[in-house]
């Protein structure tokens, strides 16, 4: 079977990695690339508040939101759920045909990118979240080519893109309700944004701040007091891939612990940007993982 498999979940920075190593895999071994994207259908999840964000690039890929894929995980005859158990006891990665990752292995090993994950064969499914530029790092202008946003929502946001490519801009994300809900992940404090607005200030002159949060009231008190700040806060009709592709547009960044502002930072094309990132990835647990961060983002501590 010539294609790779790649589950897309959780929310768009997510998303974003679980593409990127898809393609990375789809182009090494000449064959297809398929999203599913059951993950945001499912019945089972009435208060799944995800959304497909990725369809809003120029992704290649081709996208099945119907159960094809489940007898992957879930083997409708006995010999299959035997052999299912032996394959993902027994077998190595590059033998299976489920390859699944769990974030807790990030807490264990303290890194990201395996590079097994690599030699997976083809015809398997990959189910994880492949939190590394590590997976792509031999296609990045391809990722980039891949990852613009599609005309059709760049277009309601050009005057806002021309405001914040005339001036010394800087995102600064603050990320709140779904991690407050995870405290391994944690939330970041005032301390680390006010340390990082130091170092932003002794790098850029004349920095304009633009602030990007899922909780603007919460951004708001948290940096009462730090300077002047302008809170991006737009209707229901901007969807995460419009906010995204706003954040890309600023010139330098300061990021949340967050797979969303990592990839705001990545994808922005000032060769010249500063890019502050909390130390911990895992703040609430303290917790450094390797192989998350390209090498010239300033890590702060938080």
């Amino acid at each position: 079977m010539a294609f790779i498999v790649i589950r897309l979940q959780d929310g768009l920075g997510n998303q974003l990695f679980q593409y990127a190593l898809g393609r990375k895999l789809s182009l090494t071994r000449g064959v297809p690339l398929y999203l599913d994207t059951g993950w945001y259908v499912n019945s089972q999840r009435p208060d799944q508040p995800r959304s497909l964000g990725l369809a809003e690039f120029n992704i290649r890929g081709e996208i099945h939101s119907d159960r094809r894929w489940s007898h992957v995980w879930l083997p409708p005859t006995w010999f299959g759920k035997l052999k299912w158990h032996v394959e993902q006891r027994f077998y190595p990665q590059h033998r299976r045909s489920l390859v699944q990752e769990s974030p807790h292995n990030f807490l264990v090993r303290h890194r990201t990118f395996d590079p097994r994950i690599l030699r997976v064969r083809t015809g398997c499914y990959l189910i994880g979240w492949w939190i590394s530029p590590r997976y792509f790092a031999d296609i990045e202008s391809t990722i980039r080519e891949d990852l613009t946003l599609r005309e059709e929502f760049v277009a309601p946001l050009k005057r806002h893109l021309a405001a914040m490519r005339q001036c010394e801009s800087v995102s600064i994300h603050v990320r709140r309700r779904d991690f407050s809900a995870h405290p391994e992940i944690g939330l970041l404090d005032r301390g680390y944004y006010q340390r990082a607005l130091e170092h932003v200030r002794s790098r850029v002159a004349n920095p304009r701040f633009f602030v990007f949060s899922d909780d603007v009231p919460a951004a708001q008190a948290l940096l009462c007091g730090l300077g002047e700040f302008h809170f991006i806060e737009f209707g229901p009709e901007f969807s995460a891939g419009m906010n995204l592709w706003l954040m890309a547009s600023c010139k330098h960044f300061i990021n949340a612990n967050s797979t969303f502002s990592w990839w705001g930072a990545w994808l922005s094309r000032n060769p010249e940007k500063v890019v502050v990132v909390p130390e911990h990835w895992y703040v609430g647990a303290k917790v450094s993982v390797a192989d998350v961060y390209p090498q010239e983002w300033t890590l702060i501590t938080d």
